[in-house]
């Protein structure tokens, strides 16, 4: 071909290729039927003097230009016949070719062309429907969202071989590239809103093209698919995803507030089974007062506040004392023997009620066992002490127990013996509680061996230990023993006055 450039045709039918060599640097170029040959078979490669090169084949004659235009040649053009002979081509000095068909020899004049060149041809529209109206003599031709199917026809103004001529469409706005269509008709169906632009362009087999057709028309969105209704609808969006966040987080919440009522009414629960718990461990469960655990629980802090009252308060202070005192039901195993323990139980239970009417509501009562309590007295004073005796031995003895379980009224008095704490007021830790309670119920059972239905103190002796700090045993204590007298006993002695 040249000495750069080299065109080569297959025994079979992929079209042609031209090889060429720039600057050292090769490039490679294929040509088939989509680019413009009149068929891929090609049975005849050659060029002319003006560089043009021919290919052949069954079908007639293309020639491609240096620009790379082509222009197909076939009987109806002039050719002799159609189908080419493999190696028939021969280029002349003058710029005339001969070309070998089945057919004979056939000449081809160039500057005969020149002056029969073929005719430009145009493409025209000639109907364009949006849903199925005709629009296309509309200004501004525009289809509601229901009217987005386009049909359009379309006629080419040749009267040359009008079969042979390629046409393409192209739909500007929804595609971006040129199909080829046989049919003199196009069709789109379901457009979106938006503006477009039909685009028909045809190529005869001579390689001239029409100018190209064009429609353009609008599809209008409906009231959803405007940008108004879209924001509202973004508005609306987020207001429902702000409301179900704003329900999800009420809902939470409400979860949350409801498990920590439930939470904090189980744990209320739980504190008054245990404060009942608590309150079982420290009540006796017969006469309703205090046990002996709730004694050994709160004595020391009793004990500890009246030392320190002493200790604070040197120049003399009202209701530092506590007060022990031991109460026992005098005769109360003959009520078992003669009523019955049921009678027994019923008259410690009114024997409480009448112990706790007589004391104050700071004085603490405990069952200390069998038929004795225990009386402790805050924040009073040993001078004082015979009077809450008296009344002790008042409010058992004065009134008879009424026995409903024996059907029988019962009189029983009872006995009582008390010690104050701090022992020594001067050295108010020289002397533990323990040993004042013993020395308590030391005075309960003088009580009992002078004749019952009265009331013992202990006091002591000396008035005072000075600075002393040393510690003493109960043996060591020397005691003065108070009588208070029962109701029964201060009759009696008044009568034989």
């Amino acid at each position: 071909m040249d000495g750069n450039e080299v065109w080569i045709h297959y025994a079979d039918a992929p079209g042609v290729t031209r090889f060429r060599l720039d600057n050292q640097k090769a490039a490679v170029e294929h040509f088939s039927q989509r680019d413009g040959l009149l068929a891929n078979e090609v049975f005849m490669l050659g060029r002319d003097s003006a560089g043009s090169i021919w290919s052949g084949g069954a079908q007639g004659l293309t020639r491609i230009a240096s620009g790379h235009d082509t222009r197909r040649y076939r009987h109806d053009d002039g050719l002799i016949w159609d189908d080419q002979s493999e190696g028939g081509f021969y280029a002349e000095q003058d710029g005339t070719i001969l070309f070998g068909t089945s057919g004979g020899l056939a000449r081809y004049d160039p500057h005969a062309e020149k002056a029969f060149a073929p005719p430009a041809f145009d493409v025209v529209i000639t109907s364009a429907q949006l849903g199925g109206q005709e629009r296309l003599g509309d200004g501004n031709p525009e289809g509601t969202h229901k009217e987005n199917t386009l049909r359009a026809q379309f006629s080419v103004l040749s009267y040359r071989d009008p079969t042979a001529l390629r046409c393409r469409s192209r739909l500007a706005g929804l595609e971006s590239e040129f199909t080829e269509t046989p049919a003199r008709e196009v069709r789109y169906a379901s457009l979106a809103p938006g503006s477009y632009t039909l685009e028909i362009s045809c190529e005869a087999e001579s390689g001239i093209k029409s100018l190209p057709a064009s429609f353009s028309f609008r599809v209008l969105p409906a009231w959803w698919q405007t940008w108004w209704s879209r924001s509202l609808g973004v508005v609306f969006f987020a207001f429902m995803l702000y409301g179900m966040l704003r329900f999800r987080t009420y809902s939470l919440e409400k979860d949350r507030r409801r498990l920590e009522q439930a939470v904090a009414e189980r744990s209320a629960e739980l504190e008054r089974l245990n404060q009942e718990l608590r309150e079982a461990s420290l009540t006796d469960p017969l006469t309703g007062t205090r046990n002996r655990r709730f004694f050994q629980v709160t004595i020391e802090g009793d004990t500890r506040q009246a030392i320190r009252s002493y200790l604070t308060d040197k120049d003399g202070g009202r209701n530092r004392d506590l007060i022990f005192y031991i109460v026992d039901a005098d005769l109360f195993k003959e009520v078992n023997d003669l009523y019955g323990h049921a009678a027994g139980d019923e008259m410690l239970g009114e024997m409480t009620r009448r112990i706790q009417s007589a004391i104050r509501m700071s004085d603490v009562l405990v069952r200390w066992g069998g038929e004795e309590f225990l009386v402790v007295s805050r924040y009073t004073e040993r001078s004082e002490a015979t009077t809450l005796a008296s009344r002790i031995l008042h409010m058992v003895g004065n009134e008879p127990f009424q026995l409903k379980h024996a059907g029988v009224s019962v009189r029983r008095t009872c006995s009582v013996g008390w010690a104050a704490f701090p022992w020594f007021c001067a050295v108010p830790d020289a002397i533990g509680y323990e040993a004042v309670v013993e020395l308590a119920d030391q005075a309960l059972y003088a009580a009992k061996q002078l004749g019952r239905n009265r009331a013992v103190g202990m006091l002591p002796r000396d008035a005072d230990l000075g600075d002393s700090t040393r510690k003493l045993s109960l043996d060591q204590v020397r005691a003065t023993q108070v009588t208070t007298l029962g109701p029964g006993v201060a009759k009696a002695a008044s009568a034989r006055d």
